[in-house]
Order: C-alpha cells, then structure tokens, then sequence
C-alpha cells in the first residue's frame, strides 16, 4: 500500500470496555470518553467488517489468509479557521487534517494481538490433527496448524510433534515427520539470505549462457549447506526407492525412532544426585495420595 505522505503511531489500548446492559461504556486512564450502543462482540464484528468484507473503508489493508479488523477515519488536527484560504501544500504537514486508519491481526486471536503490542511471550501449539495415524490428513492438518503458529510469531509452540487423534495420543512415527517439519521451518524462518555468496553473481558470470552449475566452484562449496536435507523424503529414483522395500514416509519414520532409541546414551549423571532425585520422588509420592487426572 504506498501513501505519499504517512506516520505509524503507536495507539493507546482502551483498558476498560465495561460492559453494561447497554450501553458499552469506554474508558482511558480513568476517564470516561463515550456511551457505545453496539455491544463489544459487535464492535469486533464491525471492525473485522471494515476491512474484509467488500467495499470496506479499509480493504486495502488485507492480507491473505489473516482475518485484520480496523478502523478509518479523519483527524482534523487544527481549526479550519487557522488555514482558510490555504493551499494545502502551503499548509506545514503537522496542521493538515489527516485520514488514518488503527487495526490489529489476527481479528480472530486477539490474545495473539495483545502479546505483540504489549512484547510478553506468546505460546501456542503446533502440528494438531484428528487423524488417527500419520497418513496425508495429519501430515496436511499438522503442516498447516504449526505454519500458522510459527507465522504469528508465538514464542513457545507446545504439541509441535507426534500429535494424533485430537491429541488423545502420541505417535513415534509422527514425532520423526513432525520433528522434520520443525528443521524445515527453522531454515523458512531464517529468511532469504541476500549475501554476496548466496546471489551467486560471480558463478552466474563465470558460467555463462549456455552451460551448467554443477561443476561450478560456487555449487561445490555450497551444495551441502544450501538446502535443508529432509530426515524421512526419499528423493531417490523410483527404481532405487522399489529395490530398497518402496517404503512410504511412516515406514522411513518407524525405522528412525527405533534406531535413535537404539543409539540412545543416557547423560552421565553423579551417582548421590541420581539417588538424592530419587529418594525426594519417592518421599513427594508418599506424601499425597495417587489421583487418576
């Protein structure tokens, strides 16, 4: 959206929307500033209806795939008295009377929209699914969810891997693919690298029209870093995916987590902490009975 003469202002949060039976009653810092005669879910309704719905005031603000609610209108900054007569390119940009807009993302999470404005951590889960094991249908509604939470910046994503069945179980195979899923959107959040070495302009020139990178210097001295390398994809040849069993990714994904369990060295720990960890366990444990929660 470009505008030829712009200011961001942080806005103020109203703290207290005191509802009444009605009307809604706002106040700043204490002060009371205004009877409103819509209720607060209909505020909301109104102000997500400013921007998505078609031929709202604030259309130009949409984002696809985020529900942004807002608000337009006119700041009249200075008596027209004061600049009757004017030009309004003679008018200093501070006395003109303004159009401005104040919105905020997602419409439909608010708590999301607090935790940026007020810079608190934000927790939120990841790759849920009701799919009962890790077909195409947990892969997609996993993919998606935890896409999401990492788009909305959320500091801490709990259940980011092996969620199935709504969360009433964990699998091992999911947990591999998910864990995958989690190296390929830390790589995504890293951002495009717009180094000298990643624009690759010299091998461009040095190789020329009408021949390959492959045997660059450039591909050999980054090939191995450039992409992030999947644990459970098989980019192979489909006659060396047959030879090799034709297994499909929750197969690749059994075989992972058995051998990583296999591989598992547990940390050396000082033999009197194991046993004093142990011992307040089992103290804590005799002091309150069992409970099935």
């Amino acid at each position: 959206m470009g505008l030829r003469i712009g200011l961001l202002l942080t806005l103020s949060f109203v703290p207290a929307l005191a509802q009444q039976a009605p009307p809604t009653r706002a106040v700043l810092n204490g002060l009371f500033l205004k009877h409103y005669s819509v209720s607060i879910e209909a505020s909301e309704e109104l102000a997500t209806a400013v921007v998505e719905e078609t031929g709202g005031t604030g259309g130009r603000a949409r984002v696809p795939g985020v529900a942004v609610a807002g608000k337009t209108g006119t700041a009249q900054v200075v008596g027209l008295k004061r600049t009757e007569g004017m030009k309004e390119e003679d008018i200093p940009i501070r006395y003109r009377d303004h159009g401005w807009f104040g919105a905020f993302a997602p419409a439909d999470d608010q708590i999301v929209s607090l935790a940026r404005r007020l810079g608190v951590p934000f927790h939120t889960v990841g790759s849920l699914t009701s799919s009962k094991v890790p077909d195409s249908q947990a892969q997609q509604e996993g993919t998606m969810s935890l896409i999401m939470a990492v788009m909305a910046g959320a500091n801490f994503i709990n259940h980011a891997t092996g969620w199935l069945e709504g969360g009433l179980c964990t699998g091992f195979e999911k947990t591999i693919i998910d864990a995958d899923l989690c190296g390929k959107l830390i790589e995504f959040c890293k951002g495009v690298d717009l180094s000298d070495n990643a624009q690759a302009m010299d091998a461009i020139a040095e190789v020329g029209p009408g021949h390959h990178f492959l045997a660059s210097a450039h591909t050999l001295n980054n090939f191995e870093t450039a992409y992030y390398r999947s644990s459970t994809g098989d980019a192979n040849s489909f006659e060396q995916w047959q030879s090799e069993g034709s297994q499909q990714t929750a197969q690749r994904a059994n075989k992972l987590w058995k051998q990583l369990l296999a591989d598992y060295q547990q940390p050396p720990l000082d033999p009197a902490k194991l046993e004093a960890l142990q011992d307040y366990v089992e103290r804590r444990k005799a002091a309150m009975p069992d409970r099935n929660y």
